[in-house]
């Protein structure tokens, strides 16, 4: 007896891109907000991408036969990823991941939260100059 798979759709954002993407999967345990990894491209390169939504029946803007599928979950972590600490002048300093603009207070996470990314330095923004000069000018 031959046996098939149902297949699911994923839609995807990849890191500071505009609109989403569908993939397909048979992979039921992928949920909104997983990182999946995702061929991309006319080389099929693997990149890292953020799930927005599972949909158990295609879109209809775009052929199934078309949709690439999902390689697997997880993402293998950029090797160029850093914190950009934003300092404020009432308020706790912000740390955002320049791969996918997480925003969080907390100093010195080893990884991004959000997208696994694992972090080698952190650069300083100083926009609290900015904040003292609007507080001057009243």
């Amino acid at each position: 007896m031959f046996h098939t798979q149902k297949t699911y759709f994923v839609s995807v954002f990849f890191c500071n891109g505009p609109r989403a993407y569908t993939y397909r999967t048979h992979d039921l345990s992928i949920k909104v907000n997983d990182v999946v990894v995702v061929p991309v491209g006319e080389s099929n390169d693997l990149k890292p991408a953020v799930v927005v939504g599972v949909f158990a029946s295609p879109p209809t803007d775009y052929p199934v036969n078309k949709l690439k599928w999902v390689v697997g979950r997880g993402s293998p972590s950029p090797t160029v990823a850093f914190w950009t600490q934003r300092t404020h002048l009432f308020r706790p300093d912000e740390f955002i991941c320049s791969i996918c603009g997480y925003i969080t207070t907390k100093k010195r996470l080893p990884e991004c939260p959000h997208c696994s990314a694992r972090m080698k330095k952190t650069k300083y923004d100083p926009s609290w100059v900015e904040e003292a000069e609007f507080l001057d000018s009243l």
